[in-house]
């Protein structure tokens, strides 16, 4: 039956309420605090799955930007020191990795890992240098084809020494064009007296954009796309020639004096007859390496491909 009675009055009325408050607070109180702990209770569990997921992969991380390193350093000194061509070229890079792998194998298996290096491939290329002045062919042309038929350049760089033989007008402009049947990439050095800077512009796809320098000599690094080291906005190089191979000539050789360097893709050196000391030169070179690389510790089984490309991109 239910109570009827009106409620209580006075000093013990208060006292339940009061009562009620503080029990309902304590129920609310330990809500929340059961929260909070399911909360962080999740969170620690998550954390903790994921830098255990994270380990090994961290680990492999670290060791691939080791390898990258020790095999571009490889690379490099096999060309240094190479004086048999490709054969010579690629059993020098390969034992190198083979090196690299031995030594981390022992290191890495402290830590329970356990790593695996091979080379999987190598692109034969052309180095082409030209360090004695003028830009011309071997023949003394001043308009003239460095490569054919190649479809990829790296770490091509131009120095300008002397630009007095320089001016605005088109036949005294030194060109570097990349040339395909139906289109056509180029870059000029011009001077403009007027403020006595030189004009490094690039025409490509349909519009024409330039940077200025005025210092009297430049490093133009054409396939990085900088001058004196500062980006040059307007130079990509190649920038829409959509077809996989292409022509590079040299226009107005004479115009400038420097030099110049570039490695292409292609094996090229049968153009270059024997150089005269003043002439450019064609050696045999590897364009890129690919590496295989394998990682394997408690938690994870990695696997990478490392492509090793001195002054790629650069460019």
């Amino acid at each position: 039956m239910a109570d009827l009675r009106p409620p209580a009055t006075g000093p013990d009325s208060r006292r339940e309420r009061a009562q009620l408050i503080l029990v309902t607070g304590f129920v609310i109180a330990v809500v929340l605090i059961a929260l909070a702990l399911v909360m962080n209770s999740a969170i620690y569990t998550e954390n903790l799955a994921t830098r255990s997921d994270s380990s090994g992969a961290t680990d492999a991380a670290a060791y691939q930007r080791t390898i990258e390193s020790a095999a571009l350093e490889a690379f490099e000194y096999a060309h240094a020191v190479n004086d048999s061509g490709y054969d010579g070229l690629n059993r020098n890079v390969t034992d190198a990795v083979a090196g690299i792998d031995a030594i981390s194998t022992r290191q890495e298996a402290t830590y329970g890992h356990v790593p695996n290096l091979s080379v999987a491939a190598t692109v034969n290329g052309t180095a082409i240098t030209d360090d004695a002045g003028v830009f011309d062919s071997q023949g003394g042309a001043d308009n003239w084809t460095v490569a054919s038929a190649i479809s990829d350049v790296r770490a091509f760089n131009v120095f300008v020494d002397d630009r007095t033989d320089l001016n605005e007008s088109g036949d005294r402009e030194f060109r570097v064009v990349a040339r395909a049947p139906t289109e056509r990439w180029y870059m000029n050095v011009s001077r403009d007296s007027s403020a006595n800077e030189i004009v490094v512009g690039v025409n490509a796809t349909g519009s024409y954009d330039t940077c200025r320098r005025s210092a009297p000599k430049l490093w133009i690094n054409v396939t990085a796309g900088t001058v004196d080291g500062e980006p040059c906005d307007a130079l990509t190089f190649a920038e829409g020639i959509s077809t996989s191979q292409y022509d590079l000539d040299i226009r107005n050789g004479s115009a400038v004096r420097g030099s110049y360097s570039l490695v292409v893709d292609e094996d090229v050196r049968v153009a270059y007859g024997a150089a005269a000391f003043d002439d450019p030169t064609a050696e045999a070179a590897l364009y890129n390496m690919t590496v295989d690389l394998f990682y394997r510790t408690a938690e994870l089984d990695y696997r990478s491909k490392i492509e090793i490309e001195p002054g790629d991109h650069d460019g």
